[in-house]
């Protein structure tokens, strides 16, 4: 009993009962700077002050009122403790007669394992952004090749249909200047003009 009492008592863990409203009748390793008649016969906002107290009473309320057992993590930004998240598991009293009487409850600080938490998923976000980055890039260099490529086939086509063209405009050209009807050079003219638009 003795050795369970002192790795309870060096344990991050905080227990304690409270009534139906929610003021302390126990409580088990409270913190070090708080009397025993600091905490009993008060609730939560009337000892502590700052960001989470409220949540924390809110859920064992809700415990309270719906009558089941619940588990939750609060982060507190409490001028006593700083900040530090507890995971809050609270359960329903109930005396004889299945009447509420009350609730129980035991937090345990978890600030640590929050933190490395967060710091994974931190690092997993930031390597699924790189992993888009490594694909859009991968996007982009697949486009400009294949922008390339095509480029590279306009101007092999090109070079391929101007040398025959050339050719084409060159003997229309010497066919101008033999004796052609008014239709016949209308037609002619028309060839050598397309045909220069598409050699410049």
């Amino acid at each position: 009993e003795g050795f369970l009492h002192f790795i309870l008592q060096n344990a991050p863990i905080v227990m304690g009962h409270q009534d139906k409203d929610l003021r302390y009748l126990f409580i088990y390793n409270k913190f070090p700077s708080l009397r025993e008649q600091d905490i009993l016969g008060k609730t939560d906002i009337e000892i502590f002050d700052g960001a989470g107290v409220k949540e924390s009473q809110d859920f064992k309320k809700e415990v309270l009122e719906k009558g089941m057992a619940s588990k939750r993590e609060i982060t507190f930004e409490t001028e006593l403790f700083g900040s530090k998240t507890f995971l809050i598991y609270v359960e329903p009293v109930y005396n004889k007669l299945g009447e509420k009487i009350g609730i129980n409850y035991m937090g345990m600080e978890v600030t640590d394992q929050v933190r490395k938490r967060q710091k994974m998923g931190k690092l997993r976000e930031d390597n699924a952004v790189r992993k888009a980055m490594e694909s859009e890039l991968n996007k982009t260099i697949h486009i400009t090749e294949e922008t390339m490529r095509a480029k590279q086939m306009l101007a092999t086509m090109s070079h391929e249909i101007r040398s025959p063209l050339s050719g084409v405009v060159g003997m229309a050209e010497i066919l101008s200047t033999t004796r052609l009807d008014q239709e016949q050079r209308q037609f002619l003219n028309v060839m050598i003009s397309s045909g220069d638009l598409v050699l410049q």
